[in-house]
């Protein structure tokens, strides 16, 4: 954790009593890792909480690791962190209080967010020390305030000033992000530069970074004001920084510079990255047709830019439809970026070309029909909805991109299907009762609304692609999901448990998913989002007991093993006995051992002792 928690030292860390709640003895956790399943080993422990999870936490808003770096930890408590929880009646109260908060809306139920707990708990006091809290809302509670604040996914992170809601956060999820963030809001809108130094180095230091050299003698106080207002419009963006020059001799330094013709103008520095660092500048007196907010909110953005919740307004004003490149941020992407650079080039003004983090951005990728498992993928975004995903087959090179892209545009490319047609919803429930999967049915796009949103059911619902290996790797524990239901008689009494192909089917309106296989549960007059989303360990009895909680009609298994029937339950009671037997004897062992060494070290430690006297008169005599 130690490059996740910004300023506290280990020290400070370690003296928080919940922090020993997330972890376990080395002991402990090489014997689970090596023979236990992790819900045996909390169960065993008599630790409910438990369940398998990283050894840290990531810096990024994404949570998760490789399986072999599990280990068998509880999990942070929920509402671990945060100034105060907040409800709908006391929003008004505390927005007054504090005129800006970050308000996160997380859930008890959503597993997802308590993997965020600690970034919230250690950011907490930096903010309060700031003057802006992080306020808590439970959304399992506030499901009514989390909709009207328009929250459709968990985690989510609000910005509220002055009791107005200013959007959402769109930054990364860790201390260090939100008091960077915090201290923005807090900064000037405009930082005035009195030197030539501050200019050299405010025009590097953020990746947008945007000056205006304005002086009291230009006489253009109406597009000064204009500056300001587009910084203001701006505002809450988490990676624009607006500046201004007023000296008349700094302004005169750069004069002869490429980017700089003469005063009064503005200039647009982006260094999105080392390798990719480029600038726009324009004399004010040039700008003619156009004003001064637009034409620095068309330059925030590169002709080929990463897509950011800063960024993606200005892309849906356009009006045109945008090509989305998903690709996988820690491999090399220059070559495909490259002949995508230069496909953009020649279609500029016709379409927008972007690129986005495939992991980060797994939803919109879903949506727009990429469902299998592949980066770099890409498709169009479209007004219409229609779907046109580049062919996964198909190499990603500017040859192919550039036929993708004229086909679009000429009509000769036809989009995907919306929903999977009823001959093949019958062959892949057929193809389910031959894998052993009896009464589970295929949804699609066309009877969501009517199975789904059914008031008086709860219904599970796996949504896959079947051209993704993880999703085939997945289907034996569904089906076992699917037949355990069916035995303990509770899918036709309560839950009714079902799958989605996102390879047939576009995503339902008003769901988002942010991978892929994902289980969802629509509970019983509670259908509206965000929805519930299981995030556990992804084996049929964390299912089931998911199931069994998040439930609005509920219902009780026979035992706490409700995934084996009465067999299996036997010989799996046996072989827990067993296991009992060979770890308590394997420590009975270790402990024996060790106390044999220590034993042996003792008693070498007395025969030196019983030595010693002697060794030194004999020493003694020598020297004489």
């Amino acid at each position: 954790m130690d490059g996740f928690l910004g300023g506290l030292s280990r020290e400070d860390r370690l003296k928080d009593p919940l922090v020993q709640r997330i972890k376990v003895s080395r002991e402990d956790e090489e014997q689970c890792s090596r023979d236990m399943d992790c819900d045996d080993w909390c169960k065993e422990r008599s630790r409910e909480g438990c369940i398998c999870r990283c050894k840290g936490f990531l810096e990024d808003a994404v949570y998760g690791c490789k399986a072999e770096n599990m280990v068998c930890q509880e999990p942070p408590y929920p509402f671990w962190g945060g100034s105060f929880n907040m409800t709908a009646k006391t929003f008004k109260s505390k927005c007054k209080k504090h005129p800006i908060m970050l308000v996160a809306f997380t859930a008890r139920s959503c597993r997802h967010c308590v993997d965020f707990e600690p970034a919230y708990k250690w950011a907490t006091p930096q903010l309060d020390e700031l003057g802006i809290p992080l306020a808590r809302v439970d959304v399992d509670v506030e499901k009514d305030f989390s909709r009207d604040m328009g929250i459709s996914t968990m985690p989510a992170v609000k910005v509220v000033e002055n009791c107005k809601d200013k959007g959402l956060y769109k930054g990364y999820h860790s201390p260090s992000a939100f008091v960077s963030y915090a201290n923005k809001l807090l900064a000037n809108t405009v930082t005035t530069l009195t030197s030539v130094e501050e200019v050299q180095d405010f025009s590097i230091k953020h990746n947008v970074s945007v000056i205006s050299f304005f002086s009291k003698a230009d006489g253009y106080e109406d597009e000064e004001e204009e500056f300001r207002e587009a910084a203001e419009s701006l505002r809450f963006s988490n990676n624009v920084y607006f500046a201004t020059v007023k000296a008349k001799a700094i302004s005169s330094h750069f004069e002869g510079e490429k980017w700089f013709k003469k005063a009064p103008a503005i200039v647009v520095f982006r260094n999105f990255d080392l390798h990719d660092r480029d600038l726009d500048s324009v004399v004010v007196t040039e700008l003619a047709d156009m004003s001064v907010q637009e034409w620095i909110s068309k330059r925030t953005v590169r002709l080929v830019d990463e897509v950011t919740g800063t960024n993606f307004a200005y892309y849906e004003s356009l009006r045109i439809p945008m090509l989305l490149l998903f690709v996988n941020k820690t491999a090399d992407n220059s070559a495909v970026l490259k002949d995508f650079k230069a496909v953009a080039r020649f279609y500029q003004g016709k379409v927008s070309f972007g690129y986005l983090d495939g992991r980060l951005h797994a939803t919109r990728k879903i949506a727009l029909g990429l469902t299998d498992d592949l980066l770099p993928a890409m498709a169009f975004n479209t007004l219409t909805g229609a779907l046109y995903p580049f062919p996964s087959w198909k190499k990603l090179d500017q040859r192919n991109i550039k036929e993708h892209v004229e086909g679009f545009l000429t009509g000769r490319l036809q989009p995907s299907q919306a929903s999977a047609t009823d001959e093949e919803v019958k062959a892949a429930q057929q193809q389910a009762e031959k894998d052993g999967a009896v009464g589970l049915i295929e949804i699609t796009r066309k009877n969501f609304n009517q199975i789904c949103m059914d008031e008086f059911f709860d219904v599970m619902v796996l949504f896959y692609s079947a051209s993704a290996q993880v999703t085939r790797d997945f289907w034996p524990y569904w089906k076992k999901t699917v037949e355990r239901f069916r035995a303990l008689k509770i899918d036709t009494l309560k839950v009714r448990v079902h799958w989605y192909d996102l390879s047939r089917n576009q995503l339902p309106d008003s769901l988002e998913l942010d991978s892929l296989p994902s289980i969802v549960m629509f509970p019983a007059r509670d259908k509206s989002p965000p929805h519930k989303m299981f995030h556990g360990k992804a084996k049929v009895r964390p299912i089931m007991l998911w199931a069994q909680e998040v439930a609005s009609i509920k219902f009780e298994f026979p035992n706490d093993t409700p995934h084996l029937d009465d067999e299996q339950r036997k010989a799996y009671l046996v072989q827990i006995k067993e296991r009992d037997e060979r770890v308590g004897a394997e420590r009975a062992k270790k402990k024996a051992e060790r106390i044999a060494k220590l034993k042996e070290e003792e008693d070498n430690q007395k025969a030196a002792g019983s030595q010693s006297p002697q060794t030194d008169k004999l020493t003694g005599h020598d020297e004489l």
